[in-house]
């Protein structure tokens, strides 16, 4: 189950929400990208910092990290921050002449997003859960972080 902690965090979740992104005709694809990587490290940063930690713990204390810990450990600390990133990069402006194609790409994700904090573990190591995001997200040039 440790292993499989450490894991989420390789799995890098990846950028984008399901709310309203602001079309803006002075944002370029490229600050669109730069912004939202850079968000997508930030997210990954602590998602790594707060998982290693519990598993540290867990390790230190000798016991043998359960479902249902792992299960805590989501819940505290990856749920609120791909809710936070999610709310950050919903916030972002867009390029006008992507607005479409963006607001598909985060309305695909925040599924996968509601998905794994309604399944957990389980839905979360699974990669289809988020592969139509990651799909969409590169052909647009965006590579978070994994």
């Amino acid at each position: 189950m440790v292993a499989a902690i450490a894991a989420l965090g390789a799995l890098g979740i990846g950028c984008g929400g399901g709310g309203e992104e602001t079309a803006s005709a002075n944002v370029t694809k490229a600050q669109f990208i730069k912004e939202a990587t850079a968000l997508c490290e930030k997210r990954k940063k602590e998602w790594d910092s707060t998982a290693f930690k519990f598993v540290k713990e867990f390790q230190e204390e000798g016991k043998t990290l359960t479902p249902k810990d792992a299960e805590k450990i989501l819940d505290e600390t990856l749920f609120p921050l791909m809710e936070e990133e999610q709310e950050k990069l919903e916030s972002l402006g867009v390029p006008a002449a992507d607005e479409a194609r963006i607001r598909k790409m985060l309305r695909t994700r925040a599924k996968a997003v509601e998905a794994v904090e309604s399944g957990g573990v389980k839905v979360l190591g699974d990669p289809a859960t988020f592969g139509q995001f990651w799909r969409e997200a590169r052909a647009y040039g965006l590579n978070c972080p994994t």
